[in-house]
């Protein structure tokens, strides 16, 4: 899997999870008018930003771990690489095993 996959699948998903957020909130505010469980709006109210949170501050390049921002969101079709590290989008994820590892490490330990 490219880099640019990888960002791709995440954002979609949080595309979708905004989208049904949304929804939920208009159809839930017209349904539930003057009703005791109008605190239900409360759920996606709260998901919704922390989805966008979690797109624009957590999600981050594989390779150096820097959030990509706005980048992440509105960027990635015309980029071509990190703009922190400078990785090309179209290398393949690198093995989240490496970072798993301490250096100098001894094999007894």
């Amino acid at each position: 899997m490219k880099i640019r996959e990888y960002i791709s699948n995440r954002t979609w998903s949080g595309h979708i999870i905004m989208a049904v957020c949304f929804i939920a909130i208009v159809a839930g505010d017209s349904a539930l008018e003057g009703s005791i469980f109008k605190w239900l709006l409360l759920i996606p109210m709260l998901v919704l930003p922390g989805t966008y949170s979690y797109l624009v501050f957590m999600l981050s390049c594989p390779k150096c771990h820097m959030p990509f921002g706005f980048f992440a969101l509105y960027g990635l079709g015309s980029a071509n690489h990190c703009p922190h590290c400078g990785v090309s989008l179209d290398e393949p994820v690198p093995s989240p095993s490496y970072s798993l590892k301490r250096p100098n490490q001894s094999p007894r330990d």
